[in-house]
């Protein structure tokens, strides 16, 4: 299942909550740094991973002219999503050729700015 990623500009942080969980049970929204046209802006990423290819589109349209922005980026990702819970064995052999970006580290700190 793809992982589908919508960066906006952080103007209006409960409107792209609300327009997301119309469309979508779960996601993630981050806070990060973007730039548009040289200029430096708060941006917003929400994070989904779903095959809903046509959702996605419409939340991004939604966030666009709710933020009145000119345009909003749509990234569709290729993803390998496991939930760990109380059923999901300790076991579970990794191996980093699997991963998509062969051995890069998927988890830890975030990169400093």
């Amino acid at each position: 299942m793809p992982l589908f990623r919508i960066l906006t500009e952080d103007i209006n942080e409960s409107n792209i909550t609300r327009i997301a969980s119309n469309h979508f049970p779960g996601f993630t929204l981050e806070r990060a740094i973007g730039f548009w046209q040289g200029q430096q802006e708060p941006s917003a990423i929400l994070k989904i991973d779903t095959s809903d290819r046509s959702g996605i589109m419409q939340v991004a349209h939604e966030i666009r002219e709710a933020n009145h922005q000119q345009s909003v980026m749509v990234e569709e990702l290729p993803a390998s999503t496991t939930f760990v819970d109380s059923d999901t064995p300790e076991d579970i052999p990794y191996d980093p050729s699997d991963a998509p970006y062969g051995d890069a580290k998927l988890l830890g700190d975030p990169l400093p700015i």
